[in-house]
């Protein structure tokens, strides 16, 4: 019984396929218009109905989609002297008019050229909304473009799944020195997005002398953050991170001519910020800046005489050079 309500649920969540009638006596049109609306689910019929005047266009079309139970009407037109492409939404009560420089009979090629026209205009009628506002200028509708285009919900955003990040720069608060090099490899899930980044740290590594200990110290980390858009413009994405790392503390070197190497692991919570600027559809440049605050840390000493105490914060900002790969 279980089973069966399950099925059930799934038949009722299921939307209904959509049907769009086609006009046209080009058999190549009808079949290239298929193709190009099966992706979405979209089941074509054909009509064999005249087209009627220009005045009576959107009447017609309405009664043709009411008629066959359909969402939407195409009319591909032959005349003498032109070729005209008539789409109509039933949802939204609205005609696109189109002339092609194309004419009857058309070959495969420009078929399909025609049906993705006719696709791209249905697209444009349902998410277009038309409103009594004045025309925008050249350049304010540039601008909203492009604002569109670097939105990550927005339709046709550049958003991806995964990304790869290489940065260089310098931590202050290392563990032997006071300023070292940091260099991190990052990838990132949904980087333009509420989404995860796993890095690796390696830093240079640090010398440590007393008067009974000569050697190296190094202080390498991996972590794992959550990231989430908090500033996103036309080419600026500004991004907030929190997480957590850890540290892996080795020291190596010897200790009254007795050989010492040694490791020793401190977890750390990280905070960062990341600016980048789009130079690319798929690349970015820009500056990030993290701290981690080690949660537990280490103290060495030789006898009585102290070796070394890794600092409690350690800052690492630098320079990070982002790949979208898909």
């Amino acid at each position: 019984m279980a089973v069966v309500t399950v099925l059930a649920s799934t038949a009722v969540a299921s939307p209904a396929p959509e049907t769009v009638v086609v006009a046209s006596s080009d058999e190549a049109f009808r079949s290239a218009l298929s193709d190009a609306l099966a992706p979405t689910g979209m089941r074509v019929i054909v009509t064999a109905d005249e087209a009627p005047s220009v005045a009576e266009l959107s009447i017609t079309a309405r009664q043709i989609a009411e008629r066959e139970a359909a969402t939407s009407t195409v009319w591909l037109i032959f005349a003498t002297d032109k070729t005209t492409l008539v789409t109509y939404d039933r949802d939204v009560d609205r005609v696109l008019v189109r002339e092609v420089p194309y004419s009857a009979p058309l070959d495969p090629a420009k078929a399909a050229e025609i049906a993705r026209m006719a696709r791209t205009m249905l697209r444009t009628l349902r998410v277009s909304p038309e409103v009594d506002l004045p025309l925008p200028r050249v350049e304010e509708a540039r601008v909203v473009r492009a604002h569109v285009a670097a939105t990550p919900f927005a339709i046709g955003a550049r958003a991806c799944t995964f990304a790869v990040a290489a940065a260089v720069g310098l931590r202050v608060g290392a563990a032997a020195r006071d300023t070292g090099l940091d260099g991190r490899l990052s990838v990132l899930w949904r980087p333009d997005a509420l989404g995860l980044g796993l890095h690796a740290s390696l830093a240079t590594d640090g010398e440590l002398g007393t008067a009974g200990f000569m050697g190296t110290v190094s202080d390498d980390s991996i972590g794992v953050t959550v990231h989430y858009p908090v500033i996103t413009g036309p080419r600026v994405h500004v991004l907030a991170a929190g997480g957590l790392a850890l540290h892996a503390i080795t020291i190596d070197g010897a200790l009254d001519a007795n050989a010492v190497n040694d490791r020793r692991y401190d977890p750390a919570a990280r905070l960062g910020v990341t600016a980048n600027y789009e130079v690319g559809r798929n690349l970015d440049i820009g500056l990030g800046v993290s701290a981690d605050a080690l949660l537990r840390r280490q103290r060495y000493a030789s006898g009585t005489e102290p070796v070394l105490v890794v600092p409690r914060v350690q800052l690492t900002t630098g320079l990070i050079v982002t790949f979208r790969v898909m």
